[in-house]
């Protein structure tokens, strides 16, 4: 996904794509609780970290620039974000943080 998100030159691609990757995480939650490659830095932590980076940057842009609504969009991509950060960071024992906002 990260080589894929750096090519894309527009802010509403951008916004778009990860959405899509971020929704796809969060539903389908298998990765959080059968994690072979383990949750250090080269594991579930560094992605989390790294995906919570790009929400930080993408929600700093202005709705017209994402091509969302302020009304209906944007506060839908800030529940993901929430219930996502609540699903990572409810991970027993691994002190995962997802700081996106």
């Amino acid at each position: 996904f990260a080589d894929m998100y750096k090519r894309l030159k527009e802010w509403d691609v951008k916004f778009d794509h990860l959405f899509a990757f971020t929704y796809g995480l969060w539903n389908d939650d298998v990765w959080m609780h059968d994690h072979e490659m383990g949750w250090g830095e080269i594991g579930g932590a560094k992605m989390c970290k790294g995906l919570a980076r790009l929400w930080k940057a993408i929600l700093k842009k202005s709705d017209a620039e994402l091509g969302i609504t302020e009304k209906y969009t944007r506060p839908g991509v800030i529940a993901l974000c929430e219930k996502f950060k609540e699903a990572v960071e409810d991970i027993e024992d691994e002190g995962i943080t997802f700081k996106f906002a």
